[in-house]
């Protein structure tokens, strides 16, 4: 049925805007009093780097041009199209089809249609087949219950940065993870917020290589924790459960296997870290959010250009608070490293301390075997170097006084004495 309107502009809008939809846009024709840059302009959605993105090409009769624009920067580009006058509009969407015509008259008629074109969002253009490790089919359940695919079981266009953060993640858990064999793998996710990561990782070792795990999350916001329990609930998961409590505070009924910390802000990071060590826990993976603790106390006379600049003097704090993290954790037993969890391009805080524990060579495993571990010359070298950076920039972290006698039993008493 076509339609005599006036609103072409706001519908045509509506219908590219809705990226979960939208498959392709085509402008041609002139309007009278109109002469159109171009003859024809094509919009249709791509992936660039793992980002949806809007895709216009501007065809002039000898060459085309093709710019790419994040939906935010679309709608200035998608309105000057609009504007220069063309007389046909052809807008695609999985619901159905805009047709747009502006008479010579200047009326504009406008009717839908059936979808001529139902995209494949798996084939978006850029787009690079992956080996991911929870797959849209093998984590159809978390991920529609998470929001990162839709009810088709297709990875949301808006969504895809969320679902490539989600594989990063299982990879760097998968990398360090020793198979269980009939043991249960006990999971304690502190300050776990939403806990998108943890279910998925919950999906990952449960449903996709068949371990037995346990999953509890900690969180102080009582409106998560119960929207994380209604999720638990939806999928039939009883060996996930969630309860409001400060990380501090809480008390495992099992020693855990792995302690997360993703996100965790400030200090809530460094509770995290010294509980997994008072635990006792196999493998710890801790992405910090804000660490504003040492960016009061970092001083030094040498870096003092760099640090009379607000945004330098963080970021020199960030680095040093996680060095320093990293380092405290090696002290106590724990092989660990600073890696990138996933690229800058999705996030600024994109830096996971992961760290294994390592029992010192005297020590036996559940076997009674031997284990390989670290020396005693490697402490004293984690604790020279330890003490050489405090020293340097004039800090004590948090974490020193959290870890307690793990440290005041290491640490000599000229450091120990700061944690008193």
């Amino acid at each position: 049925m076509v339609q005599e309107t006036t609103d072409y502009e706001a519908q045509i809008h509506d219908v590219v805007n809705d990226v979960e939809t939208f498959v392709g846009f085509t402008a041609s024709g002139r309007q009278r009093d109109f002469e159109p840059p171009w003859e024809k302009v094509t919009v249709r959605p791509v992936e660039i780097r793992g980002a949806f993105h809007f895709q216009i090409s501007y065809f002039d009769g000898k060459q085309d041009v093709t710019k790419n624009h994040t939906p935010g920067q679309f709608g200035e580009a998608l309105k000057a199209t609009l504007a220069v006058g063309f007389s046909n509009y052809h807008v695609q969407s999985e619901k159905g089809d805009l047709h747009v015509r502006i008479t010579k008259r200047g009326k504009v008629l406008i009717s839908r249609g059936r979808p001529s074109l139902v995209r494949d969002r798996h084939r978006l253009e850029h787009n690079r087949s992956k080996n991911y490790l929870l797959t849209p089919e093998s984590g159809k359940d978390v991920l529609q219950a998470v929001g990162i695919v839709d009810s088709d079981g297709h990875i949301k266009p808006t969504m895809q940065a969320k679902f490539r953060q989600v594989n990063a993640f299982l990879k760097l858990l998968d990398e360090k993870l020793q198979k269980p064999g009939d043991d249960v793998i006990r999971i304690v996710d502190c300050g776990c917020g939403s806990a998108f990561l943890t279910l998925s990782a919950y999906a990952y070792l449960s449903l996709v290589n068949g371990y037995r795990v346990s999953l509890v999350g900690i969180d102080q916001n009582e409106v998560l924790i119960e929207k994380c329990r209604n999720l638990a609930t939806r999928l039939g998961w009883e060996d996930v459960s969630f309860q409001t409590s400060k990380i501090a505070d809480y008390v495992p009924d099992h020693p855990p296997s792995i302690v997360l910390s993703l996100h965790a802000c400030d200090t809530a990071t460094d509770e995290a870290l010294s509980q997994a060590v008072h635990w006792g826990a196999g493998l710890i993976l801790a992405a910090p959010c804000c660490q504003q603790e040492l960016a009061g106390q970092v001083q030094s006379e040498v870096h003092r250009p760099v640090l009379r600049h607000g945004i330098l003097k963080q970021r020199t704090a960030d680095i040093l608070t996680d060095a320093l993290r990293a380092q405290l954790l090696q002290i106590v037993g724990y092989q660990s490293e600073v890696i990138e969890f996933i690229s800058t391009e999705e996030t600024s805080k994109n830096l996971m301390i992961r760290s294994e524990r390592k029992l010192l060579g005297s020590d036996k495993n559940s076997s009674g075997q031997r284990r390989t571990g670290r020396r005693r010359g490697d402490v004293n070298s984690a604790v020279k170097e330890y003490q050489a950076l405090k020293a340097f920039w004039g800090v004590t972290p948090s974490l020193e006084t959290y870890l307690g006698d793990r440290v005041t039993d290491i640490l000599p008493a000229e450091s120990a004495s700061a944690v008193k």
